[in-house]
């Protein structure tokens, strides 16, 4: 918006200064004077500065939206990283609790075995927590698989968000080239 009152201010200089230097407007200009062609050429070099600033401007407008875009992406990038350390959290805590699960499964039929080559009776209470723990196997597999693809799709959110970052941080370093 400042670029264009910048330019609109600019175009408005130069009518004003078109019209009001005499036998500007005339379609046959007399013989030129040297106070007349002298102002010319200063109005030639304002008119020149002042593209030269607005130029200077707009680049300058360009490089602060890109800044503001990167503070702006690099702010969304924390909230991703949170996710994706949850999600690392909430796998290690499954399988770390899958690991423990099926060692006292794995105890459990042991002993059992060990008591049948003995001649011995299962003990009931052992086989009813071996019956229970199983089911309980199967729901922490099937959550280690939802938690490991909630790792996967946080990844792959931050890693976009990283790249569109590099990109921008590119394309500032172009414009200061």
């Amino acid at each position: 918006m400042r670029n264009r009152w910048m330019a609109v201010a600019a175009c408005g200089l130069l009518l004003a200064l078109w019209t009001t230097v005499p036998g500007a407007q005339d379609a046959q200009p007399e013989a030129p004077d040297s106070d007349l062609v002298v102002e010319v050429q200063n109005l030639n070099r304002s008119v020149g500065q002042l593209v030269s600033l607005l130029e200077t401007a707009v680049s300058h407008q360009h490089i602060d939206l890109v800044l503001k875009r990167l503070q702006l992406k690099e702010r969304r990038i924390a909230p991703l990283r949170d996710r994706v350390e949850s999600a690392e959290s909430a796998v290690n805590n499954r399988e770390d609790e899958l690991r423990r699960i099926k060692m006292m499964l794995e105890e459990h039929e042991e002993t059992a075995r060990e008591r049948l080559r003995a001649g011995e009776e299962p003990d009931p209470e052992a086989q009813q927590m071996v019956d229970s723990l199983e089911p309980h196997v199967r729901i922490l597999q099937r959550e280690l698989e939802e938690y490991q693809l909630r790792l996967r799709t946080a990844e792959d959110d931050l890693a976009r968000r990283l790249e569109e970052i590099e990109d921008l941080d590119e394309m500032l370093e172009e414009l200061f080239e």
